[in-house]
Order: structure tokens, then sequence, then C-alpha cells
């Protein structure tokens, strides 16, 4: 049976400070005002993982902490979450997952918690591009091409694109599913 371990994924925004001498000080105060009128808001995006586990007729999820084993077979769920830590609105956002190796993306379980003004697209070719429908092309036994939705096994990357502004101190949560092969 084969086996591989997941790791739990954080990103973390960095700030770094410099000293400089008083004598550019009044120079960059004058700077720092006018860019402060330019800073980027800040969102800080945390992705974390659950396994499903069922008991009888009873599906719980339980987070993957550390190196986990799981089994083939097993469902993940992947959620990526923020809140915008700023004052103003984040606007464009958009969040692309890569599906893991050895997993295949469960159809449908894209989502997205605070919104229905979200647009989720998938990527069959690496992601090179995305479309909501990903569609392939199948040889029919009379020779003839025909498009058809692409299979889950197809699937490598989820794009959620964020339609609206996110408000400052507005939560973000997406979410994704994947069955190990």
């Amino acid at each position: 049976m084969k086996r591989f371990s997941i790791v739990g994924i954080s990103a973390i925004a960095f700030i770094a400070i410099s000293v400089q001498p008083p004598v550019i000080a009044a120079f960059q105060q004058a700077q720092s005002a006018i860019t402060s009128k330019l800073k980027q808001p800040k969102l800080q995006v945390q992705l974390t993982a659950e396994r499903q586990v069922i008991k009888g007729a009873v599906a719980t999820w339980e987070p993957l902490k550390d190196a986990i084993t799981v089994q083939p077979g097993d469902t993940i769920r992947y959620q990526l979450s923020g809140v915008n830590e700023s004052d103003r609105e984040i606007r464009n956002l958009v969040f692309t997952q890569p599906i893991p190796q050895k997993t295949v993306y469960v159809l449908r379980s894209a989502a997205v918690a605070e919104s229905n003004d979200v647009k989720i697209t998938y990527s069959i070719d690496q992601g090179k591009q995305f479309d909501e429908k990903p569609m392939v092309k199948v040889k029919q036994p009379d020779g003839k091409v025909e498009l058809q939705p692409a299979p889950a096994e197809a699937y490598t990357h989820v794009r959620w694109k964020f339609n609206r502004a996110i408000a400052p101190g507005s939560p973000i949560r997406a979410t994704y599913e994947v069955k190990v092969r």
C-alpha cells in the first residue's frame, strides 16, 4: 500500500526595518508621507488541511498537523483562509492552488464561504489556462473528435477570483477537496 506525508503550509508576510542617518531623515519622512497613500492592503493567508474520517454513517474532518501519513482513498480538504488586516479594501483578489501530486481533485468541491460573487475556474494544463468547465478532445469509435468535460484526473489547479472588494477586517475562506491515489 502506498503512503506519503502531507505537511501543513502557511504563508507569512515579513516586514523589513532599516535605520538611516539623521541627514536624510527629513527626505524620508516626506517620501513616507507620499508612499503611505500608495501602500497595498495586507492579507495574510494560511493553508491548512483536514482528512475526512468516516465512522459508521457520520463523516467528520480531522486536522492534518506536521507530517501525517494518509492512505490511498483518503479525502483531504484544503482550506485557504485569511483576513484583510489593512484599513483599505482589497480588489481583484485571486487565489490559485495546485492539485497536489498523487491526488485527484474531487469535482465540484471548490467553494468559498463568504460570498457568491466569486468565479471558480480550473486548469488542466499546469496553470496555463483556466476555465469554469474544462473540456478535452476525445476521439470517438467512428473517428470523429468530440469535446467532453475533462475528467477529475486531468485537473491540475483551482482558481478563485473574487469579483467584489474585500473590506477591511473581512475574512476570506476558500476550500477544495482531493482524493489520495
